[in-house]
């Protein structure tokens, strides 16, 4: 053994370095550690594991088109939108696809370590946000916008403004400038009509500030209220602030004119109201383009929960058409943690194997050893690269490493086999020849696997991309390596 040409090889420290990187990709080395749900002690490793591996939540939605059929513009806005909305409630192992149940069109979504009942819940909110500021009319007065007026009589029931008469219930629009405002003419007291201006709506929003630290949580008599900050258009702003001038000021928040209560900016999510915050006085003067909204629950656990989601539906926005749920599934882990552990022990059989057959062949323990490290190096290697890139491991990713370790042992037996071979030919001829055999071999198969890459759907798609990595990462790193080693043997 050539040890010191082989301490210099700069193969061999790749491949080192490359399992060393490995390591730490996968493992967390200052939290190596941790406890599932059971109270069990784990290893905490950065691989994300697929529904089939770790539990989860299946969901099979249809469209609910108001006319016409559901057009392939229609599915992709649909599962960006829920991608969106899933995303920012911090489910990220997820996998959403249309699929054909019966010739019509659904949408399959499947997510990891979800609850079926936190995903019924962000699915079957459309996203139709509004926030309005009610505020009453009596007899005789009129609605400001800006320099317009617009006079307002009331007759019973009957609102009448600007000489257009509304009927209770109805709704009607009034001119700012170059837009409409809406008005729902909502209740008749003995104060005047109450009626609500659309300040904003979900189309008015820049975005949701999703950070920490700008969510808020109060402890109150009734349990726990939590407060988070939206963005949103300054015609948006400018709109908020022309309703804003037909309330009165008081000490601290904007009156009713009327009734001489709090004004409300009253939030609607699916027409059901979240939120109603009083007006300070300075929306009278200034612009204000970061509205909070808040909300509350009898628990900080599930006032977290229930902000988290107001947030992920505000962010994504409203899907562009009514949606309804079709079938729900809780996926259980066990079969695939049954799996896993049966794969990872079939590959270790497998090299294990190998190696004994190698032995028995070449009676040369000395080939055994690099033989079986390179073979565990390589699944190593796919696992971190798997870390690395935030790829998902599920059943058919297992199958694709599976694969690739099968023919990194097929290229190490032709590499042991030409250099047991007893030819006039140069050592470093006989290994280019083996090589030549191991890159066509690999060629091959990566052409075979590249177009289930494009045109494969879901578990196909894993099963190509990890036995296409496994194989790169053998004809690039490790069966240099290891044909290196044998050499320096002989």
């Amino acid at each position: 053994m050539e040890w010191g040409r082989m301490k210099k090889d700069w193969r061999i420290w790749f491949l080192i370095l490359s399992l060393l990187v490995s390591f730490l990709l996968i493992f967390n080395p200052t939290n190596p550690y941790t406890k599932n749900e059971n109270g069990d002690v784990v290893l905490n490793t950065n691989i994300k594991q697929g529904l089939d591996l770790q539990g989860g939540a299946r969901v099979l939605i249809k469209p609910q088109p108001e006319e016409g059929d559901v057009t392939s513009q229609d599915v992709d806005q649909i599962i960006d939108t829920l991608r969106t909305r899933i995303s920012a409630f911090g489910l990220q192992e997820m996998e959403i696809r249309p699929v054909d149940v019966a010739g019509e069109t659904h949408i399959q979504i499947e997510l990891a370590g979800a609850e079926t009942s936190d995903l019924q819940e962000l699915i079957n909110r459309t996203g139709r946000f509004e926030a309005r500021i009610p505020f009453t009319v009596q007899d005789g007065d009129s609605i400001s916008l800006g320099d317009q007026q617009y006079a307002t009589e009331l007759d019973g029931d009957t609102l009448i403004v600007d000489g257009e008469t509304v009927e209770l219930g109805g709704t009607f629009n009034v001119s700012r400038g170059p837009e409409n405002i809406q008005f729902t003419y909502t209740n008749r007291t003995d104060e005047g009509a109450f009626i609500s201006p659309l300040a904003f709506s979900g189309q008015d929003m820049l975005g949701v500030d999703i950070s920490s630290q700008a969510s808020g949580f109060q402890q109150t008599e009734d349990g726990w209220q939590f407060q988070f900050q939206v963005s949103i258009t300054e015609t948006a702003a400018e709109r908020v602030q022309d309703i804003a001038q037909n309330m009165d000021r008081g000490s601290r928040y904007l009156l009713d004119p009327a009734t001489q209560q709090n004004t409300k900016l009253v939030l609607y999510l699916d027409q059901e109201r979240i939120s109603g915050l009083n007006i300070r006085n300075t929306f009278q003067d200034s612009l204000v383009q970061q509205p909070v909204i808040t909300g509350g629950e009898s628990t900080r656990g599930e006032a977290v929960t229930e902000m988290n989601k107001l947030k992920s539906v505000l962010q994504s926005g409203a899907l562009p058409m009514p949606i309804k749920i079709k079938q729900t599934t809780r996926v259980s882990p066990t079969l695939g943690k049954q799996f896993l552990q049966s794969a990872i022990l079939a590959i270790i059989v497998a090299i294990l194997s190998v190696a004994l057959v190698i032995f028995i062949r070449y009676r040369d323990p000395k080939i055994v050893i690099p033989l079986s490290l390179t073979g565990f190096s390589e699944l190593i290697m796919i696992f971190g690269f798997a870390a690395a890139v935030g790829w998902t491991i599920d059943i058919p990713s297992i199958a694709g490493i599976i694969a690739a370790i099968g023919t990194g042992v097929d290229d190490q037996v032709i590499i042991t086999d030409e250099r047991g071979k007893r030819t006039r030919m140069s050592f470093k001829k006989r290994f280019k020849r083996a090589f030549f055999i191991i890159f066509t071999s690999a060629a091959s198969t990566i052409g075979a696997m590249l177009p289930l890459t494009q045109i494969g759907a879901g578990t196909i798609t894993g099963f190509a991309v990890t036995t296409i990595v496994g194989i790169l990462i053998g004809v690039g790193i490790t069966r240099p390596a290891y044909a290196r080693v044998l050499q320096y043997m002989e």
